[in-house]
């Protein structure tokens, strides 16, 4: 189709020579939506662009027009008769190309512009080009020698009286082109459409609307979109053993389910021996080579949290909460941290928090006492050390490896006594 408005552009251009050259360009278009349907019979908005020197040059012609497709889904406009935006068409100097056509539409007949085609004018600016030519009996122009509009005839311009109908896409042009050699054209998808095609596709458009009939082929199937798929009971996606059908009777159990919970009421819990002594009795072995044997280990592997440990509570007569415990805090890497004793002094209706650590030990083996981040091998903020017995007191070493107690006076005085290293 674009090789044919192209061609009778040319003809309407020469035919011009002979009058007053046209300030307008025909421009002939099928239109597709975004899966490829025809766009028939719908009142679509444009926008015309004249682009000087490249593709993404310079506008220097902008229009828009409103235009009606036909059944084919065909449109035809003449470019200078729009609704103008910027620039005069019959100002634009052609000799000064190349010069693209840039086009912009809204299949909805709005401004939201979806499809937008950028093409180099060939022949179409050099035979508005020809208009300086109106007076010339003899044309030597090199360029316009070249182009398609120079080997118009008078026989060619008596053919296009003979046309039938108006320009809407239904002129009769058998006879006219019998053969397409525009290597463009010949290279793109539609060269290939034959009149076998149009039919089975004005046949397929009867059978009504195709929608969701085909997907690509890297299209994968979400859950919802399979029909007849078998029915799994609700186990099979809950994994909860609650939804179990035939579930076993566990006989002899002193562990009493609720929901995913389960507790043991009365007695004590041993691991590891069959006499516990305590409500949880934990008796290790050796564990393979390993000398380090642990009884106990907490962890927590939810990487947004960063402590682990235990909480101590009494119950009395008030709401029972625990106001003691012991947490361990990531603080370095590789798992690394600080160890807190908690100790609350708040009476509140809530555990001990990390806040109310009173003692800490980091991972560099310092001690703080009242602070979490002790400064020295001990750090105590907050209070005194406070020593009662006046035999005792700080043992220093001297640079020369022996020990010295200190110790104060009656009149605190500091007294500092040998004694032997620990």
């Amino acid at each position: 189709m674009k090789r044919i408005s192209i061609f009778l552009f040319a003809i309407l251009m020469a035919y011009s020579l002979f009058a007053q050259s046209p300030e307008k360009m025909s421009y002939q278009a099928v239109v597709r939506d975004i899966n490829g349907n025809l766009i028939t019979d719908a009142t679509i908005n444009m926008q015309i662009s004249i682009l000087q020197g490249s593709a993404s040059g310079t506008a220097v012609y902008v229009e828009t027009q409103s235009v009606l497709t036909n059944k084919n889904g065909l449109l035809s406009i003449e470019i200078g008769m729009g609704d103008v935006l910027s620039g005069t068409f019959s100002a634009i100097n052609w000799a000064e190309g190349p010069y693209f056509l840039k086009t912009e539409t809204d299949p909805e007949g709005g401004t939201n512009y979806t499809i937008t085609g950028i093409s180099q004018l060939l022949s179409v600016p050099y035979a508005l080009h020809a208009k300086e030519a109106e007076s010339v009996a003899n044309e030597t122009d090199p360029v316009f020698s070249a182009s398609p509009a120079a080997d118009v005839t008078q026989d060619d311009i008596m053919n296009l009286d003979n046309l039938s109908g108006v320009n809407t896409g239904d002129q009769d042009l058998s006879g006219f082109l019998t053969s397409e050699i525009d290597p463009i054209w010949t290279a793109s998808p539609s060269f290939g459409i034959t009149n076998e095609l149009i039919l089975d596709w004005d046949s397929a458009y009867s059978w009504g609307n195709h929608q969701g009939l085909y997907r690509p082929i890297s299209w994968v199937p979400a859950w919802d979109d399979i029909t007849e798929k078998p029915i799994f009971a609700n186990v099979a996606t809950s994994g909860s053993y609650n939804d179990l059908i035939d579930t076993p009777t566990i006989i002899n159990s002193q562990w009493t389910t609720v929901n995913s919970d389960i507790y043991y009421g009365l007695g004590s819990v041993g691991i590891g021996n069959q006499a516990p002594a305590n409500s949880l009795h934990i008796t290790t072995s050796g564990q393979g080579d390993d000398s380090e044997t642990y009884a106990l280990r907490l962890e927590n592997d939810d990487f947004g949290l960063t402590t682990t440990g235990m909480l101590f509570s009494v119950e009395g007569g008030d709401l029972l909460y625990a106001k003691a415990g012991i947490a361990f805090e990531r603080t370095g890497t590789y798992a690394r941290g600080t160890l807190h004793f908690l100790n609350s002094s708040i009476a509140n209706t809530q555990d001990v928090q990390l806040s109310e650590s009173v003692m800490a030990i980091d991972y560099t083996g310092k001690v703080g006492i009242g602070t979490d981040e002790p400064a020295s091998k001990m750090t105590v903020t907050g209070g005194d050390v406070y020593v009662t017995d006046v035999t005792k007191g700080i043992i220093l070493k001297s640079p020369n490896g022996n020990c010295w107690r200190l110790t104060v006076s009656n009149t605190g005085a500091p007294v500092f006594t040998a004694i032997p290293c620990p």
